[in-house]
């Protein structure tokens, strides 16, 4: 483990747990050392490519200025010279120093390429910051050593985070900045290096005209003198270059220090048995809690139908057993118009009939005090049972904050009983037959902002009047009253209200609320419908 003693010191602690002792502080100085020496090999590898360019260079400048160095001593002997007129000394100092800032400067421009050569190739951009120091270019050098810090730190985030990690992003940002500045930066000094040779040019031009004006013997003594002193202050140059990068070598040391190496602990850090205790004990505290907790909310929900009916005196219309779901069935009366699924709507049907007024038509409304009890279910599979009885049923979706029938029925839900309410389309338009004789349907229609508004107009009232002249039953499923109050305000319009209780979801609490809400806005005909009740005798009951 590796952990940073402190923000604003250069400093950290790297620790290792071996069931050894001796072996996790070999490991550990083992580990440092390789670390270290992998530093000083890569100062090392950029110092060498600088040494390799000098030693390439030193080695050409030597043969120039052996050939120069013999040419003038020939051109000295055959023609008998031994001193130079104060005219041609002058000449040869002044175009000396030209000729040197010349190849200086393109000394400087090949180190140049390479870099330029070296990015363009995508190779490793770091590696060029021994070329810039060596080109006097410390603010381009700085910005490669502040892109190795991000590199490092990039890397150590990538290995915990993902891509989106946000401080992730920053530093990949701020990389990709620093790359383009480095960039730059290199490309103007290549610039700046060429204007300045094209200078030195000018110069020397205007010096070698003057040269002309000189006798001819005087002209070759300067040139021959010229290449010799060129090559003589370059060669010197190099070897300076040459041996201050040997010294650079020698002195190279790393950029960490080992503080204190490793050792091992006299005492052992793990098993801690107190922690292990504590912990256990904690555990053991929050398990029992949980327990607890658990068992007190199954103890408050509804599980079986005496709950039901040793809390309230309201009349349970229909207990419906609990079903799995049939593949590829979605109307499962349809599909298993046999089984004890069906049989309890069949008996829902019967008790609805015998209960209340046994005139047609009638009006049902399907709610529930909480969502997911299965008022959707509940109402298409009694829509269904009424229409095998060949009743003539509609089915309205008032469930207009989550609507689900249309996909019951395969219907797109784009026109329905919204665009009706909101005077949009007429009432022919939103009726839709189904694949079922006798079963029409009412979609929610497209999402509105304001459901609880449409569904308090008045024109649900006048609605329903003229859809009792066309049908048997008419069958709405509503919002829960427990997330949309004006689910009440429709109770008042139909002829029967169902409410769903789910076993095992549904609280107790729920059978007081609903009584309280009865009792508070005066609402007629209420009926229970149990649903998913889990029973092997279920049979027995229809």
């Amino acid at each position: 483990m590796v952990k940073q003693l402190n923000k604003q010191a250069p400093l950290i602690i790297i620790s290792y747990e071996d069931t050894i002792p001796k072996r996790a502080s070999e490991y550990v100085n083992s580990l440092v050392d390789i670390f270290l020496q992998d530093g000083l090999e890569r100062k090392n590898r950029r110092n060498k490519k600088i040494l390799e360019f000098i030693v390439e260079q030193l080695k050409q400048t030597k043969e120039k200025l052996n050939k120069s160095e013999n040419k003038l001593r020939s051109f000295k002997v055959s023609n008998g010279i031994v001193s130079k007129s104060a005219q041609a000394d002058t000449m040869i100092v002044n175009l000396s120093k030209i000729d040197f800032e010349i190849s200086e400067n393109q000394l400087k421009e090949s180190l140049i390429h390479n870099v330029l050569t070296i990015i363009r190739n995508h190779q490793s951009i770091e590696s060029v910051s021994a070329s810039l120091s060596e080109l006097g270019d410390e603010t381009t050098a700085g910005y490669i050593g502040s892109l190795e810090k991000l590199k490092t730190e990039e890397s150590k985030l990538a290995e915990e985070y993902t891509s989106e990690y946000p401080k992730l992003i920053l530093i990949r940002n701020q990389i990709e900045s620093l790359r383009t500045k480095i960039i730059s930066n290199i490309k103007n000094l290549e610039k700046s290096i060429i204007t300045k040779l094209h200078g030195l040019e000018k110069i020397k031009n205007k010096y070698e005209k003057n040269l002309l004006k000189l006798p001819e013997k005087d002209i070759d003594l300067i040139k021959l003198t010229r290449q010799y002193q060129v090559n003589s202050k370059m060669y010197d140059y190099l070897l300076q270059k040459k041996s201050e990068n040997d010294m650079i070598k020698v002195a190279t040391v790393s950029d960490y220090e080992i503080i204190e190496k490793a050792y091992s602990n006299k005492e052992s850090v793990k098993p801690n048995r107190t922690m292990i205790m504590l912990s256990s004990l904690i555990v053991g505290l929050i398990i029992g809690s949980t327990m607890a907790l658990v068992l007190s909310g199954l103890r408050n929900k509804i599980k079986t139908v005496k709950d039901i009916k040793n809390n309230t005196s309201l009349e349970i219309n229909g207990v419906i057993p609990f079903y799995k779901i049939w593949k590829n069935s979605k109307i499962w009366i349809f599909d298993r118009p046999q089984s004890v699924f069906s049989n309890s709507y069949r008996k829902l049907r019967i008790d609805l009939n015998l209960l209340y007024n046994s005139e047609l038509p009638k009006t049902i409304l399907v709610t529930s005090i909480s969502d997911k009890e299965g008022k959707s279910t509940t109402v298409v599979n009694l829509s269904a049972i009424l229409q095998l009885s060949g009743y003539k049923v509609l089915t309205i979706d008032l469930n207009l904050r989550n609507s689900s029938l249309h996909r019951y029925f395969d219907i797109d839900r784009d026109i329905g009983i919204s665009e009706y309410l909101s005077g949009v389309e007429n009432m022919s338009e939103i009726i839709f037959s189904t694949v079922y004789p006798n079963l029409d349907i009412i979609p929610a229609g497209s999402s509105s902002i304001n459901p609880s508004e449409l569904i308090s107009s008045r024109k649900i009232d006048s609605m329903l009047e003229k859809l009792k002249e066309r049908y048997d039953y008419i069958i709405i499923d509503s919002a829960s009253v427990g997330s949309m109050i004006d689910t009440l305000s429709l109770m008042k319009y139909v002829d029967i209200n169902l409410v769903v209780f789910r076993v095992n979801r549904a609280k107790k609490a729920y059978i007081e609320k609903l009584e309280i809400m009865i009792d508070k806005y005066n609402i007629k005909n209420i009926g229970i419908v149990i649903n998913s009740v889990k029973n092997r005798n279920i049979k027995n009951k229809f």
